[in-house]
């Protein structure tokens, strides 16, 4: 089930948490930030608000799962993308990606939570995947269709983690060398 929300406030993400009580928490925090080259970024609101959606998020999250108190095991996956972009037009994104890395990693190391980051390629008829096929030139679209892969390899990964097949706190790069 997905349910979007802010994940930035803190009292709506306890709220929903409290009342789901979820043994999964998949996070696919963010909006969409703006693709342009640094140096030439102006929607400075925007940047904050992607930035904050990938680093505070995870944060507040974390802390309303943690809240449960569950006997069973509990997940917190993230959804996100390379850890480094291949395209100037995304420091923000990657910056954003990287605070979500972080949070996977320390959320491992610290807390009874099993977490998980997922390395996404471009997944086909996603929203980000048809916004960028309207900003990109030809031969970035021709590449982007290459490297994008169907939902079901998503769902193959997230089923890999559920089953144990994939150590705490790692990180599974999906579609290939790990650039966008």
């Amino acid at each position: 089930m997905g349910i979007a929300c802010d994940i930035t406030n803190p009292r709506d993400v306890e709220k929903l948490i409290s009342k789901l009580k979820p043994d999964v928490l998949i996070l696919s925090a963010g909006n969409f930030v703006p693709l342009v080259p640094v140096g030439e970024i102006r929607n400075w609101s925007a940047v904050r608000d992607f930035v904050q959606a990938r680093a505070f998020g995870p944060i507040v999250a974390a802390n309303a799962l943690m809240k449960l108190r569950k006997k069973r095991r509990r997940f917190f996956i993230a959804l996100a993308g390379r850890d480094t972009s291949a395209s100037p037009k995304l420091m923000p994104y990657t910056v954003g990606n990287g605070g979500l890395w972080a949070a996977v990693r320390f959320l491992a190391k610290h807390t009874g939570i099993y977490a998980a980051y997922i390395d996404l390629p471009p997944i086909t008829g996603t929203a980000m995947v048809k916004r960028f096929e309207r900003v990109i030139t030809s031969k970035e679209l021709t590449d982007l269709k290459k490297k994008s892969e169907p939902v079901s390899v998503v769902i193959r990964a997230v089923e890999s983690i559920l089953s144990g097949r994939r150590a705490n706190g790692t990180r599974t790069v999906l579609g290939g060398k790990g650039s966008l």
